[in-house]
């Protein structure tokens, strides 16, 4: 490879990875003008400003800001599905690990950002009346609920709980953690994440007391 063959493959990654940037600028000041201003409140305007781009440089990459609000709600969801999934797949066939990993992993992620969290909840009331917002908002609520369920289908049989009904264990233990998500967005600066998880696993333990 000859000196400007070189330079010129040099300069195109250097090109790709400022417009990889500057995409994730746009997005993560989506997220906060959402969590600040709410999505009735968000303008290309105020985007403008909370993420030192141009008008120009949003239209570029989304070419419109419902293009772009809907890239944000798919990339929270697969960001939280990938997480969650990659998290329980380390305890193998151990589902109660599993339940253990999921717990921490659900706080963690969503306890590293309150912004995140507050445009989700934003974007998630949104979907109840905009059918796009839904369907991509479905991923991430999916994994929300399907993998609880799975995890204590799976420990009710290995573990020999034959009275307990998994589907209201995953039901309840879901209903925590969604507590906990609003705790969060309100007062984060209250929020125990060690405490919120103790109190989930004191929850399965009243079901699976020989695993929790």
């Amino acid at each position: 490879m000859n000196r400007k063959t070189s330079d010129s493959i040099q300069g195109l990654r250097r090109r790709d990875e400022k417009k990889a940037r500057h995409r994730q600028q746009i997005l993560d000041a989506t997220i906060s003008c959402v969590a600040r201003y709410g999505l009735s409140g968000v303008t290309v305007s105020r985007i403008c400003v909370q993420s030192g781009l141009s008008r120009g440089m949003i239209n570029a990459h989304f070419e419109s800001k419902d293009n772009l609000l809907l890239e944000v709600v798919r990339g929270q969801a697969a960001e939280y599905s990938r997480a969650i999934e990659d998290a329980v797949a380390l305890a193998g066939d151990d589902p109660a690990e599993a339940l253990r990993i999921e717990i921490e992993t659900e706080i963690k992620f969503w306890s590293r950002s309150q912004d995140e969290v507050r445009a989700w909840v934003a974007f998630r009331a949104e979907s109840l009346n905009n059918p796009a917002m839904k369907e991509l908002c479905g991923p991430r609520e999916a994994t929300l609920y399907a993998i609880p369920k799975r995890l204590c289908r799976e420990l009710t049989v290995k573990g020999g709980y034959g009275s307990v009904d998994p589907e209201q264990v995953s039901r309840g233990l879901t209903a925590i953690l969604e507590g906990y998500w609003f705790e969060y967005v309100y007062s984060a600066e209250d929020f125990d994440p060690v405490c919120a998880s103790q109190n989930c696993l004191k929850f399965l333990s009243a079901w699976f007391p020989r695993h929790f």
